[in-house]
């Protein structure tokens, strides 16, 4: 569910951040980018949290994708990648303007809807930062601020994706990840016991909700405070 492919963003950024010892931008850059887009791929399905943002029109994009098909494969998530990549080196041209801003109003209207921030406000914020990230970048620096680095777009894209993918992988469903080249699903097992049943995640379980999501919100606290003692 939401929560989990969520706070498994969050949960990576803090990791990576314990490790690598980023700056407070970088980390605030991925804080805000990876988790949002963590939740991306759903929307091929009309009922998630990515596609119900705005109403019909972002659940049209699900009339256009197939569940668990384009954006929860490895040559789909290259293909968003690559797209975006390619707008990020184009950015003066209106369709890479357009890609670019959806992106991240999907992102951050996702991600703030995830954690209950709703609402008139909620829905506009993520607009009236993402147009002037995209579309005034020369206004912006020559009123003195720094501009919203593009090229970490399709890089926070990809990895939240693979995010995704990897724990809806955790499913008895599974996900196609050669699609369309292999319409064939993988799904990792696991045994509680080296001799016991072999298991699969359950989605929307009391096991996801009562063990996975807490257990990633103390990991994503506490590498976070890791992170910030080294900074002290």
């Amino acid at each position: 569910m939401h929560k989990a492919h969520v706070l498994t963003g969050v949960a990576f950024v803090a990791v990576s951040a314990a490790a690598a010892h980023p700056t407070p931008t970088t980390f605030l850059l991925a804080a805000t980018s990876v988790p949002g887009f963590a939740l991306f791929p759903d929307i091929d399905h009309p009922k998630s949290m990515v596609s119900s943002t705005y109403g019909w029109f972002t659940s049209l994009f699900s009339l256009l994708l197939g569940h668990r098909r384009e954006t929860h494969s490895f040559p789909g998530i290259a293909a968003f990648g690559l797209v975006t990549w390619a707008a990020t080196l184009w950015p003066n041209f209106v369709v890479s303007k357009v890609w670019l801003t959806v992106l991240l109003v999907l992102c951050w209207a996702s991600l703030l809807r995830a954690f209950k921030i709703k609402g008139r406000d909620a829905d506009l914020l993520p607009w009236l930062v993402a147009v002037p990230i995209v579309w005034y970048r020369p206004e912006l620096v020559k009123a003195g601020i720094a501009p919203y680095p593009l090229w970490f777009i399709p890089v926070a894209l990809v990895l939240g994706m693979l995010l995704h993918v990897w724990g809806d992988c955790l499913t008895k469903f599974g996900c196609p990840l050669w699609w369309p080249f292999s319409k064939k699903r993988s799904a990792f097992r696991f045994k509680l016991r080296p001799s016991g049943k072999v298991r699969y995640l359950k989605t929307n379980s009391k096991f996801e909700h009562r063990v996975v999501v807490p257990l990633l919100w103390v990991v994503s606290i506490g590498s976070t405070l890791l992170w910030v003692s080294d900074l002290v």
